[in-house]
């Protein structure tokens, strides 16, 4: 198995609850969920038609389609439940993917002062890797460095939640 990992990344000062499995980079806050690359995907392109993310999850309350999951991933109202909860306004949302050192699936959008920024998006397996557009993102959120380089941390949601168990107990 490769690493799988989706996390907001964010530069707010916040009093996270303790349930929610989050570090501290730096200037920025890493909080990884446990949410694939389809529904990562499905929520960027759709956020993507919308000039601020208050409008679109006025749209994801409206047309709730209640989902049903076969296992314990999240699903996009759950992502978008923790960011309403947390008061988030300025943030990155980052799935990546890779398979023997080989990446995957990518995707990235980044929300700043409730505006989702379209030039951020990166969907799919595009050619991400030396992108300085993501890297300015990164800047902005007090990240210096690619935090999914830390796989004993961010190899996946489930590995980021025990390294999160450990540091807390």
């Amino acid at each position: 198995m490769g690493q799988e990992i989706t996390a907001i990344l964010t530069n707010q000062k916040l009093s996270i609850p303790k349930v929610v499995v989050h570090f501290q980079e730096g200037e920025c806050l890493i909080i990884p969920v446990n949410l694939g690359f389809s529904a990562t995907s499905e929520l960027i392109q759709s956020a993507a038609n919308f000039d601020s993310w208050t409008d679109f999850i006025a749209f994801v309350n409206d047309n709730e389609n209640g989902r049903k999951r076969d296992d314990d991933s999240w699903s996009i109202e759950d992502l978008i439940a923790l960011i309403r909860s947390l008061g988030l306004h300025t943030f990155i949302i980052e799935h990546y993917s890779e398979w023997a050192g080989i990446p995957a699936d990518y995707c990235f959008a980044a929300v700043i002062e409730d505006s989702v920024i379209r030039e951020s998006i990166v969907d799919g397996q595009t050619d991400w890797v030396n992108s300085s557009r993501i890297e300015s993102y990164y800047g902005l959120m007090g990240l210096s460095g690619y935090w999914v380089a830390n796989e004993d941390r961010y190899f996946s949601f489930r590995q980021a939640a025990r390294s999160y168990r450990k540091l807390n107990n």
